[in-house]
């Protein structure tokens, strides 16, 4: 991973935990983007734009926290949970592709719930 890569990975998945956190606490997360706004957000922060990174974070951690709703029952560690959920929202970000006929959330879905899976074996 290239020098300040790594750095801006951690800080997103830093600022995504604590934007989960108190989006569960409150139940209320920030409406979803569209889908064109959405598209030019994921072509933005696959050039490496951050600030469109930090937005589709943001706007997508509604699918973290129900991946880890659903994973409650295999008693791991919430933060846990929402951190490798989290890691999983920014790999589909930089990795989606939309020539694909998959929407972005589905995609999403499935990378969080591969990552999840993932962790689930670790332990």
């Amino acid at each position: 991973m290239p020098v300040g890569l790594l750095e801006i990975t951690i800080a997103s998945v830093i600022n995504g935990i604590l934007l989960l956190a108190s989006f569960i606490a409150s139940y209320a997360f920030p409406q979803s983007l569209g889908t064109e706004e959405e598209l030019h957000y994921l072509e933005q922060a696959q050039l490496g734009d951050e600030r469109a990174l930090s937005i589709l974070v943001e706007r997508n951690l509604r699918l973290v926290a129900e991946a880890e709703k659903s994973h409650k029952h295999l008693h791991l560690d919430n933060e846990e949970l929402i951190y490798t959920g989290t890691i999983g929202l920014i790999k589909a970000i930089k990795t989606y592709n939309k020539d694909v006929d998959i929407s972005f959330s589905e995609y999403t879905s499935a990378i969080i719930e591969k990552e999840l899976l993932k962790l689930k074996k670790a332990q």
